[in-house]
């Protein structure tokens, strides 16, 4: 997104001593309650199209199936031209083509039957003359001022006022010209032109004035006289129309013509004026940004309001759609090409009434990104991961890989952005994104998890990442917690490590994992324990309790070497530097401690075996009870502290029934 700007750095770029040789485009510092209001809109009357339990994708019920709108879409379009309005006092030239947009979608996308195109030629008349209204009350005012009464009279006529038109007329002495107005219809027209033809053949036409001549011309329905006054104004940089006054004044002039067909006085009029444009001899449609004074280098640079017509008249007549991208482009409303907050809401309604060529999967991407930014440039990041979740296709690119990128993209902007300790309004922002949007309450914990990272807090750490998952409870729980449980020892740690994992796991955890290799270990110890205190003469079936045993010993070794061989664990960046046992110390160290246990049992099976007819066999049951005395309240390993171990310092405990060996006793 970045601009260089090679060969002008002697121009306009120099800065003191340095020089700007690259920049980024600005994003908006501010989010208007216009553009809230038209998000509300947006997030009202969508629907969730994925499915997906977890996280919803936005997106606008398709039109029916006869092309008309339905309730829920002509509904949607009212909201939006409702609350697209700006405030009184406004700039009407920026602000108004939002509004003008959804208002003229209203009317043009609805049943194509011979009545209701009559209905729409009518609705888009006004609809027109609404646009061109705040434009020709200044021009009257200023001619009126100038006392250019012919002048403020045409004006009205452009805006097809022809009721202030007579007013004007008649209050400044112009009372036929006031009763011409006034009775103005095609059969008039006709009769005027006649007039003109004959005023023209005896010479007496040239002896009028230019505005009262534009008068009757308008009158007569006659636009030539105006493609004439375009071409030498254009030709001398002169000041000319709006479009949108001249397609006005254009339309007026086919309002009457008969309807061929099913095609509307819309299609043909804006057939016609595109024309005229090609020809030289009308306004372009520009942006209302623009000089229309200037030729159009590029399709881009026209006004939304022209393409929306395009997108009709197209549509109408069975002819391509318009590409939607094209439609949906910031320069058709604004100056700031990365302004792209009304063009989501362009694209989401035409989308939804199918009417133009859909975004590509790149486009739409693009579109959504780009809109998101923005938000979050103007302090509304909730909103953008809203944007993110939407979807304007109707569900064509929605694949499951799309919905994961869509997820992933709003799950980066939680975790950036949700910041508690330095936004004020954090918890609002959570709330709705909780309660309106579906976003899970893992996702925030799990953000304040990873600041809790960069500040090192170990109890911030431990609790929210705890907190926002199961998953991430377990894998913190084996990887920082469970290492320097079984390192510190004793009865009420290793019981607790078992009560732990049957309250996480459901009494099943995981035999593929750490914590499930732990698990079976003090189930194994259990095992041997009792095994160990079980008298020879009570008790007939030593054999088959030791070899199931020897198998449970054997498993979970098997588990250790998978887990040694597949460790690629990385130690979470907030315990570095911090006494913990690494994984793999905890792995090498379990894996000793099962090789001693099978071996005392070895020796407890050889014991109780000499117990039969060997009077040596309490002596050896003595020593085995030793080794697994009440007394010793640790593991294997337990007199290695943490500190030790990671300064590589430890060494492997002997094999000794007289050593503190210390398997955990129950």
């Amino acid at each position: 997104g970045a601009f260089l700007h090679p060969g002008d750095f002697k121009e306009s770029r120099s800065l003191g001593t340095k020089i700007v040789v690259q920049s980024k485009p600005e994003l908006t510092s501010d989010v208007s309650n216009v553009e809230k209001n038209l998000l509300c809109v947006h997030l009202k009357h969508s629907v969730n199209t994925s499915g997906d339990n977890e996280v919803p994708i936005f997106s606008f019920p398709p039109q029916n199936a006869d092309g008309s709108l339905n309730e829920v879409l002509n509904e949607i379009i009212q909201s939006y031209d409702k609350n697209s309005r700006k405030p009184s006092g406004s700039n009407e030239y920026a602000s108004g083509v939002t509004s003008q947009a959804f208002s003229l979608a209203s009317i043009l996308f609805g049943k194509s039957n011979a009545d209701r195109i009559k209905r729409k030629d009518g609705a888009f008349a006004s609809w027109l003359q609404r646009v061109c209204v705040a434009e020709v009350q200044q021009d009257i005012a200023f001619e009126t001022s100038q006392q250019n009464y012919c002048g403020a009279i045409f004006a009205a006529l452009s805006g097809n006022d022809f009721s202030q038109a007579s007013l004007i007329a008649r209050s400044n002495g112009y009372n036929m010209l006031a009763l011409m107005i006034s009775n103005s219809n095609s059969s008039a027209g006709d009769s005027l032109a006649n007039q003109m033809k004959m005023w023209s053949d005896s010479g007496a036409l040239d002896h009028f004035p230019s505005e009262l001549l534009r008068i009757y011309y308008l009158l007569t329905r006659d636009l030539d006289a105006e493609e004439n006054l375009y071409k030498q104004s254009a030709a001398m940089q002169g000041h000319t129309l709006d479009w949108k006054r001249r397609l006005l004044m254009l339309y007026q002039c086919m309002e009457n013509t008969p309807h061929n067909g099913n095609e509307s006085t819309i299609s043909k009029a804006v057939k016609k004026y595109e024309g005229d444009v090609v020809d030289g001899v009308a306004p372009p449609v520009s942006a209302w940004y623009m000089d229309p004074r200037l030729v159009l280098s590029d399709k881009d640079q026209s006004c939304t309001l022209f393409r929306l017509l395009k997108v009709f008249h197209n549509a109408e007549n069975n002819m391509d759609k318009v590409p939607l991208s094209s439609v949906i482009s910031p320069s058709g409303y604004t100056a700031d090409p990365f302004d792209v907050s009304k063009s989501f809401h362009f694209a989401a309604v035409l989308s939804a009434l199918g009417v133009c060529e859909e975004l590509t999967q790149v486009e739409e991407h693009r579109l959504l990104e780009s809109y998101a930014s923005q938000l979050i440039g103007g302090y509304q990041w909730e909103w953008a991961v809203y944007i993110t979740l939407c979807s304007l296709s109707k569900g064509r690119h929605l694949t499951r890989n799309v919905i994961e990128h869509k997820k992933t993209m709003a799950f980066e902007i939680v975790q950036r952005y949700y910041r508690p300790s330095e936004d004020d309004d954090a918890r609002i922002r959570r709330s709705f994104l909780e309660k309106k949007i579906g976003i899970p309450s893992s996702w925030f914990e799990n953000a304040l998890a990873t600041q809790a990272i960069q500040t090192f807090d170990v109890r911030a750490f431990v609790n929210h990442s705890t907190m926002s998952s199961d998953h991430n409870a377990l894998k913190i729980y084996e990887e920082a917690i469970l290492p320097d449980i079984l390192f510190s020892g004793g009865k009420d740690n290793c019981r607790g490590i078992i009560d732990v994992l049957d309250a996480m796991e459901d009494g099943k955890p995981d035999s593929s994992t750490l914590r499930g290799a732990v698990y079976n270990y003090l189930q194994l110890w259990k095992g041997v324990s009792k095994f160990a205190s079980t008298d020879v003469d009570q008790n007939n079936n030593t054999d088959s309790k030791y070899e199931s045993l020897v198998k449970m010993g054997y498993s979970i070794q098997s588990c250790l070497q998978r887990l040694v061989e597949g460790d690629t664990s990385t130690k979470w960046k907030l315990f570095n530097g911090l006494p913990l046992v690494p994984k793999s110390v905890t792995l090498t160290e379990l894996s000793s401690a099962v090789s001693m246990v099978l071996s005392h049992l070895d020796d407890l099976k050889e014991g109780q075996m000499l117990s039969q007819g060997n009077s040596h066999a309490l002596a050896l049951k003595n020593v085995s009870h030793q080794v697994f005395a009440p007394s010793n309240d640790d593991l294997v390993f337990s007199q290695l502290d943490s500190k030790s171990v990671l300064r590589g310092k430890h060494k492997m405990a002997e094999r000794s029934a007289e050593a503190n060996i210390g398997l955990l006793y129950y």
